[in-house]
């Protein structure tokens, strides 16, 4: 299997961040910047293209061929759900939807003057099949909103990326398929470290003293799981990006 990691196209959380460094606020579930959605669409054709005269080499660490991407996944928060529809349109593939793919906390409202963090049910199904009708939504999905749950602790974090990355490679890893995953930066550098066979303690201490796997919007990390061994191919590509376009 080849695992492509992508992060979500710039949210609006993410301008008001560039914007005000440092600024304590929260947006339970933005949407993408006009800036976003010109970064997915980049990110799509850079996924779609194929160079059909370059010849086939067992490894092609760069992609110069093509990504022929085989199985699309999405985290259901809405920045990474319209990124990932960008590429799905552009791959003419599903995008199947996952619960367990989103951002540290989930869908919560911060009280400014407590500062408690309170789940929120997120979008519904009809939300979903009005705006996104390409999204194929899972089975453990709840229809009044698929954020049925409290807040989720940091201390919560590192056993769902266990439980991501052991059900990825009890699907895919004994396959020829190239996955990509559509998620959030917190998050997949809790996955990274999993597929790296760090362990949760190790990543969480290298995050507390802020070693960061940087990644930037649309920001795509390649690991290949072969039967003996798991490869780095690169991290953080953005090369489908202009200078101007990248956050």
């Amino acid at each position: 299997m080849q695992l492509y990691l992508l992060r979500h196209a710039q949210s609006e959380s993410n301008a008001r961040w560039d914007r005000n460094p440092g600024e304590t606020f929260h947006y339970p579930d933005p949407d993408l910047t006009n800036l976003g959605h010109t970064q997915a669409e980049a990110v799509a054709a850079a996924l779609a293209k194929r160079n059909e005269e370059i010849i086939e080499k067992k490894h092609d660490p760069w992609n110069h061929r093509g990504f022929d991407i085989t199985h699309i996944y999405t985290s259901l928060m809405i920045r990474a759900v319209e990124t990932a529809n960008h590429i799905g349109k552009q791959l003419d593939l599903p995008v199947q939807g996952r619960t367990d793919l989103h951002e540290w906390g989930g869908i919560y409202k911060l009280n400014d003057e407590t500062g408690e963090n309170t789940g929120i049910p997120g979008n519904n199904r009809a939300f979903f099949e009005a705006n996104y009708p390409r999204i194929v939504l899972p089975d453990d999905f709840n229809d009044d909103g698929w954020w049925d749950r409290p807040y989720e602790t940091p201390e919560d974090v590192p056993a769902r990326a266990d439980r991501v990355v052991d059900w990825l490679i009890s699907i895919h890893a004994a396959t020829s398929d190239r996955v990509l995953v559509v998620s959030h930066g917190g998050f997949l550098n809790h996955v990274i470290g999993r597929l790296l066979n760090l362990t949760a303690e190790q990543t969480q201490r290298n995050l507390d003293q802020r070693i960061w796997l940087v990644l930037n919007n649309t920001g795509m990390t390649r690991v290949d799981i072969l039967p003996d061994s798991r490869w780095l191919v690169y991290h953080n590509r953005i090369d489908h990006l202009s200078p101007e376009k990248i956050t």
